[in-house]
């Protein structure tokens, strides 16, 4: 009589252990299929909150070559989220470091679906240049770029 009773014992327990596992595996899935179906909502919204479009960007190894010799150039795709655009802002560089003061905001040339930094030098030297490139990611969190870049100008 004894053996029985720790033998139903045992298989109620057996049962409800079982019975919770099942229960667990089962709400893992569920919460698997929530966790990719919320990851599929969250995509889908940035991209119809987000317009991206691509641009071209071609830098060239030489404008003049030779007879003979190969032209060369790189071309790279760039996304531009159309209606979260970043904000660029360039200036001068002194000592490797972006002279913050000197900063200037750049428009956003629709036409060209580029932002164009546009200088006329007033005397021959090597003019160092950089910027900043603020923008916010999917979780809305600022993000900074920062660039620099050179120019020389010759008699």
């Amino acid at each position: 009589m004894k053996i029985k009773s720790i033998t139903i014992i045992f298989i109620i327990y057996f049962v409800l252990s079982l019975t919770f596992l099942l229960k667990v595996e089962k709400e893992k899935k569920n919460l698997s299929i929530l966790n990719k179906d919320l990851l599929y909502k969250i995509d889908s919204l940035s991209n119809i909150y987000t317009k991206i479009e691509y641009k071209p960007i071609i830098v060239e190894k030489n404008k003049k070559i030779k007879l003979g010799e190969d032209y060369i150039s790189n071309i790279y795709l760039s996304q531009i989220p159309i209606n979260k655009l970043p904000e660029v802002s360039v200036g001068k560089v002194d000592n490797g470091n972006i002279n913050k003061q000197s900063l200037i905001k750049l428009k956003f040339n629709k036409k060209f679906n580029t932002f164009i930094y546009k200088i006329t030098p007033k005397k021959v030297g090597k003019y160092n240049w950089g910027g900043i490139i603020t923008y916010y990611n999917y979780a809305n969190q600022k993000k900074e770029l920062y660039f620099m870049n050179e120019f020389e100008v010759k008699k």
